[in-house]
């Protein structure tokens, strides 16, 4: 069995290496320069003595879990001090260099039963998605609706502009799962959403659309774009969509429009 250097004497020569990370200390490992008395993997063989990867480099720096942190209320304090507006600006601040050591750069990993989100811990007021409380799904759409939207796009641009109640989600769907069905329930437009309409066959789509084309003298995508914003209700009853290559995606669809089905 190999015999090693002691753990003193073995960190003594790790340390005149003057390497910084742990993949530095892998490469040299790796490099045939490491002298065979000096394990590759001192965390296996001086499982004692080991208190990290910092001491064993001569870094100084402390392995996670041996950190010794300031309590959550004074890191919290120290944080709320820096006035950050966001999660990214925490980052920001944490790569600065500024960081005291003693302060976490991810308060949940440390801080589990404390933290309560990055509202939280930058004391911007603001609370993580899973613990708002939100209005019934029924309560909720009863509101959006009395806003009268006609499409998400309006919905998108009002959950932007700071008027939106902090208890209706931005996202529905994601928050009222079981509820959800389409934009057009949440929205009160009674549109049916593109998956769940009953639409003609390909072939037969394509008759419909060259007779629409024909009747009002459509030449273009301009001109389809145009239409369909008027026309919505009679897409529907036609039973075709208003995005025929979303829906018959694995038909070509342009080319057959234009040429022709040999369907």
């Amino acid at each position: 069995m190999r015999k090693y250097r002691t753990y003193s004497e073995a960190r003594k020569f790790v340390h005149s290496l003057k390497l910084k990370k742990d993949n530095e200390w892998r490469n040299y490992c790796k490099s045939g320069k490491k002298p065979d008395d000096i394990p590759a993997d001192p965390r296996y063989f001086y499982k004692k003595e080991w208190t990290g990867i910092g001491d064993w480099l001569g870094t100084g720096s402390i392995a996670y879990k041996n950190q010794k942190w300031r309590p959550y209320h004074e890191a919290k304090k120290f944080v709320h001090k820096l006035k950050l507006s966001d999660a990214t600006e925490w980052k920001d601040y944490c790569k600065s260099g500024k960081k005291p050591k003693d302060i976490p750069v991810s308060p949940y990993n440390v801080y589990k039963k404390e933290c309560k989100g990055i509202g939280d811990w930058l004391g911007t007021g603001r609370i993580a998605n899973q613990e708002k409380k939100y209005r019934s799904f029924v309560n909720a759409k009863k509101f959006v609706q009395s806003l009268n939207f006609e499409i998400r796009k309006e919905w998108i641009a009002y959950t932007k502009s700071g008027k939106k109640p902090e208890d209706i989600p931005t996202d529905p769907a994601q928050v009222y799962k079981k509820e959800w069905t389409d934009w057009g329930d949440w929205l009160g437009t009674g549109r049916i959403s593109t998956q769940k309409m009953d639409y003609l066959p390909f072939p037969e789509a394509v008759k419909v659309y060259r007779k629409l084309a024909k009747e009002y003298n459509l030449k273009n995508a301009k001109d389809w774009l145009q239409f369909i914003k008027k026309h919505e209700k009679l897409l529907q009853k036609l039973r075709i969509p208003a995005t025929p290559r979303y829906v018959y995606s694995r038909e070509n669809v342009w080319r057959k429009m234009k040429h022709g089905s040999k369907s």
